[in-house]
């Protein structure tokens, strides 16, 4: 009505911005998350690596399973991922 236009002609455009702290937390909280997310998956890894190298000096898994802490049937799962 102000601009004497037909309202169909009219875009408007909405941005939202919360407060700059509050982003750039939740935005570090997600890179913590991600870098959180590739080292387990590393860890993971590393403990599949270290059961099929055990597994192939020919020790059993309830071998492994002992020298580990886990139980054997955890050793094959390892050994099959």
């Amino acid at each position: 009505m102000w601009l004497n236009v037909t309202p169909f002609t009219v875009t408007v455009a909405v941005t939202v911005k919360g407060p700059e702290n509050e982003v750039a937390e939740w935005t570090a909280a997600e890179h913590d998350e991600l870098e959180a997310r590739a080292a387990q998956a590393r860890a993971a890894e590393r403990r599949r690596a270290v059961v099929r190298e055990l597994r192939t000096q020919n020790d059993s898994a309830a071998d492994v399973g002992t020298v580990l802490g886990i139980s054997k049937q955890r050793v094959y799962q390892l050994e099959k991922a």
